[in-house]
């Protein structure tokens, strides 16, 4: 139950924020579900689609409007607010025709308790976590002052590649008033919820099954770690990008089905996919596959439900020994190792799946083989400066949700429609079913991991003491751990530069603070400082010399700042 009371307490503290901000994605999500609303057997699936919709419509708006604030700055801010009025106004001319919202109570009481398990996530946090966060921050902060020097297009696109998120945050940040790194854990955990519900519209909108579609929003949501535990890495845009990777397929799906509208298909198509790999760039090799398996699995499926079930059975066994061979790894570290129960169950009950919905099953079950593939795949040497493999094991970590949930989505429906005309097994499979998930859901962390929340409050007063009391040309050395060949910050020295303008160099955790080199190179800076934040990848702070040699300024807790003279070196 405290879940439930922190997160009610963050919903309180951010209910402005949080209407604000889906109010104009059901508003233009509604543009397109109400094309498809003349279908009324998928009426059932407008709300749960408007989410992923509206999120690509409003993210390519708001970037079209930043990007035309760069030769008109003045438009920054009334813009922004004709776009939340624009979302208002289609929101309520859906309601007037044909939209009716209140036979969706159900729907958005089930997104409200979502959320509000969700928001228990920030119910403590200082500042978002990881070093990501300080990046997508910094990058915010490039739209929202387009005029400066340096917050080009171009400066700003030669470390980042996709700005679909950051346009979605700024654009909450200029309607909401204030700027708050905040805001960017919140957009998170929004779209942690958006995700179920783009994998209902999937698993619904192709086998226009209500039980498959609910069990896959389950398992999306609350059968696994991932894709909520890549809240803790900051990754934002990947977790933006999965919430409405599913919602485009089902959408590019309907229009194909519909003979009315299957001419438009193409430029619907193209227009959400760009949109999609605008919110994140590795989505378009998750689209390439999708498009790839599904294609495969319309051409095989009728020849293997053909053959005997001596070879449905052995392809069955094959295809679960392929899949957890390509992906051990991931599986032990993810899945297998604490959600053991919930595969098994996944495995035992794929031949069901193939059963009921043969299509789908292969189709899910090629698109998990190719993103194991597809991860192996090293990218050519001039695109290795954003990623050594197609798709990284980050993104690999994060997408085996989405096979795993509809096979176990499919497996589970397909047993309960075998046992239509028994009503007690139907029940009884239905309790047991959901008992499992209770279960599995508690066993589920809903707060920050330890490991990557860096900033405590003896660091916020550090910030504060650093905007006070340090020249605006100073340059604080904070650590870093390499990883490739770059480092990546491992303290709260992470935020200074995003929070108080005062620019940060990382050097590796581990070097010593005293070697002559070492001196050398933090002197080629101008009043160079060290951020020393008291955590395991820190800098050490307990060398005896270290108050010895260089000027302790500040000190708070663990944390402390020294000042480097040069002079003396």
């Amino acid at each position: 139950m405290q879940i439930f009371f922190d997160g009610i307490v963050i919903a309180g503290r951010y209910w402005e924020e949080i209407l604000l901000f889906m109010v104009p994605v059901l508003g233009f999500g509604g543009l397109i579900t109400s094309i498809l609303s003349r279908e009324k057997r998928i009426d059932w699936l407008l709300f749960p689609m408007s989410l992923p919709l509206g999120t690509i419509i409003l993210a390519l708006l708001s970037f079209a409007l930043f990007s035309l604030a760069r030769v008109w700055p003045n438009i920054l801010h009334l813009g922004s607010w004709i776009l939340f009025v624009l979302g208002l106004g289609a929101l309520f001319l859906h309601g007037r025709h044909g939209q009716d919202w209140r036979s969706h109570i159900l729907y958005i009481m089930g997104f409200s308790v979502l959320l509000i398990i969700r928001l228990a996530f920030l119910k403590d946090m200082q500042l978002p976590p990881y070093s990501d966060s300080p990046e997508h921050y910094l990058i915010v902060q490039h739209f929202l002052s387009p005029t400066l020097e340096g917050n080009s297009f171009y400066a700003i696109a030669g470390p980042y590649y996709h700005f679909g998120f950051h346009s979605l945050a700024t654009w909450l940040t200029v309607i909401r008033g204030f700027d708050s790194p905040l805001l960017l854990a919140l957009l998170g955990q929004i779209f942690l919820v958006v995700l179920p519900f783009s994998v209902f519209a999937l698993v619904g909108g192709i086998t226009q099954n209500n039980t498959s579609a609910w069990i896959a929003l389950l398992l999306s949501g609350f059968g696994w770690q991932m894709p909520a535990f890549a809240a803790n890495w900051g990754k934002y845009p990947a977790i933006v990008g999965m919430a409405v990777f599913p919602g485009v397929l089902v959408a590019i799906y309907l229009f194909w089905q519909n003979k009315n509208l299957k001419n438009t298909t193409l430029i619907v198509g193209l227009f959400f996919v760009v949109g999609a790999v605008f919110l994140h760039s590795r989505i378009l090799v998750s689209f390439v596959l999708a498009f790839l398996s599904f294609y495969l699995a319309l051409q095989f499926t009728d020849f293997l439900m053909t053959k005997g079930k001596t070879i449905k059975i052995v392809l069955w066994a094959i295809s679960i020994l392929l899949a957890f061979w390509m992906h051990w790894t991931t599986f032990f570290q993810v899945y297998y190792s604490n959600y053991f129960v919930v595969l098994i169950i996944i495995a035992i009950f794929i031949p069901f799946a193939f059963r009921s919905f043969p299509i789908l099953s292969l189709a899910a079950f090629l698109y998990l083989f190719g993103i194991g593939f597809a991860s192996k795949i090293t990218l050519p040497p001039f695109l290795q400066g954003y990623s050594y493999r197609l798709l990284d094991r980050t993104f690999l970590q994060i997408a085996l949700f989405l096979p795993l949930s509809m096979l176990g989505a499919l497996g589970l429906s397909g047993f309960i429609k075998a046992f239509t005309g028994q009503s007690h097994v139907k029940r009884g499979a239905i309790t047991v079913i959901f008992l499992i998930f209770a279960w599995n859901a508690t066993q589920l962390s809903y707060y920050p991991d330890p490991c990557c929340g860096y900033v405590r409050n003896r660091d916020l007063a550090a910030y504060d003491w650093i905007k006070l009391n340090l020249p605006s040309d100073a340059t604080l050395i904070i650590p870093g751990l390499r990883v490739s060949d770059r480092l990546i910050g491992t303290d709260a020295g992470i935020w200074i530069q995003p929070l108080t303008g005062r620019e940060t160099k990382k050097r590796p955790f581990d070097i010593s603070l005293f070697a002559p080199d070492v001196v050398n190179d933090f002197c080629l800076f101008n009043s160079p400082y060290i951020y020393v934040g008291g955590r395991q990848f820190s800098f050490n702070s307990s060398e005896p010399e270290l108050s010895n040699r260089y000027k302790e300024l500040f000190s708070q807790g663990k944390t402390s700042i020294y000042q480097i003279d040069c002079a003396s070196h």
